[in-house]
């Protein structure tokens, strides 16, 4: 299911011409982009020269955000034009003593950008427990040193996503101004177009074509403005349990989150 932006076929042109088809050019937000990285999920399989799967977390303790990440095959599909990332009650505990298995996928070692504005459509499916996350990570830097960028997280059944970035700022030296985070509203249960404008100067967060929140960057110290050092990669996650979304209720698995496409323009 596209969305009014979506590639699609020109049936008139076919039957007139009985040429190959071709897809319609997606028209950039503003005139001052150009398209330079998209995916539309028409396919039936995940393109791997777009998308790797994410690991499963090698710690010991394993960061919050890969608890029970995954490389099962049906934890991510592409079908019907949509990217679907799976949560699931584990049910071979035998291969895999986690209660929950999640599915999860990133752009790392094949595509990064820097500065530009990516747009994801998504809907959610609203379980207790279920913690979906759209965001970027820099790329060959640590988390503290390179901080990251999120486009949106959303727990739960929440009417709302939150809209954060993390550097040393907020993590390391407890700033609190500028804010490193907002919310913005969302249609529960539908498509919502979530939008992230990165900028040499600021971050730009909006909602289906609303600004929901900003981050400047205000030439106070290095640490408040992590964000101009190296290119980042995109991460889409479906995430299960952890403190902040809390317990899952297993008997509402499995989850999904529903991905429409994902587009990426920068400045001519």
């Amino acid at each position: 299911m596209k969305s009014l932006f979506t590639l699609s076929l020109t049936a008139s042109l076919l039957l007139a011409a009985g040429c190959a088809s071709k897809p319609e050019p997606i028209p950039p937000p503003r005139a001052d982009l150009q398209l330079v990285w998209h995916d539309e999920f028409d396919g039936t399989q995940l393109d791997p020269a777009k998308w790797g799967r994410i690991p499963p977390d090698p710690k010991p303790e394993p960061s919050a955000w890969r608890k029970y990440t995954s490389l099962r095959p049906d934890l991510v599909d592409v079908k019907d034009g949509e990217l679907l990332l799976h949560g699931i009650v584990n049910d071979d505990l035998q291969a895999d003593p986690r209660p929950y298995l999640q599915g999860q996928v990133w752009t790392s070692g094949r595509f990064s950008f820097f500065y530009g504005l990516i747009e994801i459509r998504a809907k959610f499916e609203d379980q207790q427990g279920a913690w979906p996350a759209f965001w970027l990570l820099p790329d060959g830097l640590p988390w503290s040193e390179g901080g990251d960028i999120d486009i949106m997280e959303h727990l739960n059944s929440d009417p709302f996503v939150y809209q954060t970035c993390h550097c040393k700022w907020s993590l390391v030296l407890k700033k609190e101004e500028p804010p490193c985070g907002g919310k913005g509203d969302i249609i529960p249960g539908e498509y919502n177009i979530y939008r992230l404008e990165w900028t040499p100067d600021a971050l730009i967060w909006s909602v289906n074509g609303k600004e929901t929140f900003r981050y400047p960057r205000t030439g106070e110290a290095p640490e408040q403005w992590a964000f101009s050092q190296v290119p980042f990669s995109v991460l889409l996650d479906m995430q299960l349990d952890g403190d902040w979304s809390g317990p899952v209720d297993p008997s509402t698995l499995p989850v999904t989150a529903h991905i429409d496409y994902v587009r990426v323009w920068q400045r001519k």
